[in-house]
């Protein structure tokens, strides 16, 4: 282990586990320290909202949008102080996802318990201490609320582009000033980070990457400049996508990287990932179900968790 810190920062909770965990474990894990950020609460998703509005609710004070509510939105504000309305929002999924609950406007940390596999899980970070390594340093970015100083607002999931240079922004200022604390507390080398991220729109113009991707791939790119202004001498970034290779622009080369013998490593990050996010909890009695299940509809993910497993393994060519 060097002094040299690697950040890996994924716009939600199962990003890095997904498209960059390979990387993670060749030319990273056990040889850098690690910084994990997640920059969104994760609770966009209309079957999530649709199972937490409407199945199995009957009104009760634990889910966020109670039965015979109207719409899918939910009002958030922006950094900047803008109304923005979300839309497919489950705080649900939140919990689910980030071990996150809201309460009188706030957020708090909250655990979900999820019976899975390998036993009790929880939300992404205790699952990538559990997984990863313990001694991971774990980021839930958020900002605060510019009309009251005191209340941290968590980044909206599915609604950044509403508000797209305004997030752009104060994702890249919060995540610039939790890096260089981190460097600074740990007294870790200023003359090299690394980072890994979602590309931004000049390498991932043609990947049909997902909003929320791109915009927090052009947010690490200005933090770039602020933490070069902090005094960190040289950033190395590895640019990401998920949807489709990168058809890099001039400037930027695409490199294949062959992770093959990691596979283990990362299907059984991804598989903790799908059990710990999506698999429901029990309503009455026991109830072993996924997430979003519908007896009248198929499951949008595969049937059965080593299912999803034995996918990400044939899926791993480099």
């Amino acid at each position: 282990m060097d002094n040299r810190l690697a950040v890996y920062i994924g716009s939600h909770p199962d990003d890095i586990d997904v498209s960059m965990s390979g990387s993670l474990y060749k030319f990273d894990f056990g040889k850098h320290p690690i910084m994990w950020v997640v920059v969104t609460d994760g609770g966009a998703d209309v079957d999530e909202y649709n199972f937490d509005s409407s199945h199995y609710n009957s009104g009760s004070t634990e889910t966020w949008v109670k039965k015979g509510d109207l719409g899918h939105n939910v009002a958030w504000i922006s950094p900047q102080g803008d109304k923005i309305m979300r839309s497919s929002y489950s705080e649900d999924l939140v919990r689910k996802r980030c071990g996150i609950e809201f309460d009188n406007g706030q957020w708090k940390p909250k655990m979900s318990k999820h019976t899975s596999s390998f036993g009790d899980q929880f939300d992404w970070r205790s699952r990538v201490k559990n997984c990863v390594d313990r001694d991971v340093e774990l980021r839930q970015l958020s900002y605060r609320d510019p009309s009251d100083p005191e209340i941290e607002l968590l980044y909206p999931d599915g609604s950044l582009s509403l508000d797209e240079d305004i997030f752009t922004e104060s994702i890249a200022e919060r995540l610039a000033s939790e890096i260089y604390d981190l460097i600074i507390s740990k007294g870790y080398s200023r003359e090299t980070l690394y980072m890994n991220s979602h590309a931004p729109d000049d390498v991932c113009r043609n990947s049909a990457e997902h909003d929320d991707h791109r915009i927090v791939g052009n947010a690490v790119k200005k933090s770039i400049n602020i933490l070069l202004d902090k005094g960190i001498n040289k950033v190395y970034v590895n640019w990401f996508t998920i949807y489709k290779p990168i058809e890099p622009e001039s400037g930027y080369s695409n490199i294949d990287v062959d992770v093959s013998k990691f596979r283990t490593e990362k299907a059984r990050l991804c598989r903790q990932c799908w059990e710990t996010e999506f698999m429901a909890q029990s309503f009455s009695g026991f109830y072993f179900g996924t997430w979003g299940e519908r007896k009248w509809k198929p499951r949008r993910f595969p049937n059965n968790p080593p299912n999803f497993e034995y996918c990400i393994l044939l899926l791993i060519k480099k």
